[in-house]
């Protein structure tokens, strides 16, 4: 059964455009690429989802609705190392929905939150940042530092190898260069060297301040987003 919402329920809206995608090649076959990445960067069973990502138009936007900031920066993050060198600039909005919430459906949704993201989105794309965040009730200081972290973030990421983008979500998900190694076939001094190009410590320090930030500051005690 679908949970019933009140009118205007306050959410995170998210909106999110492709870089450069209309010099693509290979447009069709990027498309099923992009949703196998979204679907795994939004980590399945996560309860802070009310809409999934979604594809809006063709493989250009996505959008989703969550209940809470949380994710945000991690899903921002995964998205973007598995599409690697293609890269998504996201805008976030945080008010009212009030159109669509029973659907689930990001492409349904609207209300003042989606209006936001999408001036959020604007912004990024006018000033080259990967987030952009639309809170009105925020504290602007916070949303700049954390927009910050994430211009910070990106740019180290745009600077990978082909090796980096391989082995640093490995050493996400199995934790020991060793298996890495042994899962590339290459050694681990190799490993190491990469993931230190990479800047793999400081990635995971700037993940960590942006989500103490949101978790800390911008979200209130109950960890979601209410009236």
């Amino acid at each position: 059964m679908s949970a019933v919402f009140p009118v205007s329920h306050r959410l995170v809206a998210l909106s999110g455009d492709l870089v450069g995608s209309r010099n693509l090649k290979n447009r069709k076959d990027l498309a099923p690429k992009i949703e196998r990445a979204m679907a795994a960067a939004s980590q399945p069973g996560n309860t802070h989802w009310l809409a999934l990502p979604m594809l809006t138009r063709g493989l250009d936007e996505f959008s989703a609705a969550l209940e809470s900031l949380l994710p945000v920066f991690d899903f921002s993050v995964a998205l973007n190392e598995a599409l690697w060198p293609l890269r998504f600039r996201i805008g976030v909005g945080v008010g009212g929905v009030d159109v669509g919430l029973e659907t689930r459906l990001a492409s349904r949704l609207d209300g003042p939150a989606f209006h936001l993201a999408a001036e959020a989105l604007a912004d990024a794309r006018a000033t080259r940042r990967p987030l952009v965040i639309r809170d009105p009730s925020a504290d602007p200081v916070l949303l700049a530092a954390l927009e910050s972290l994430a211009q910070a973030h990106g740019a180290l990421v745009e600077g990978w190898t082909p090796a980096a983008a391989r082995q640093v979500p490995l050493m996400r998900t199995v934790g020991h260069q060793a298996r890495v190694a042994g899962m590339l076939g290459v050694t681990q001094q190799a490993v190491s060297r990469t993931l230190t190009r990479a800047r793999y410590r400081d990635l995971r320090d700037i993940e960590d301040a942006a989500n103490a930030i949101i978790a800390g500051r911008l979200i209130p005690d109950d960890g979601v987003l209410g009236e």
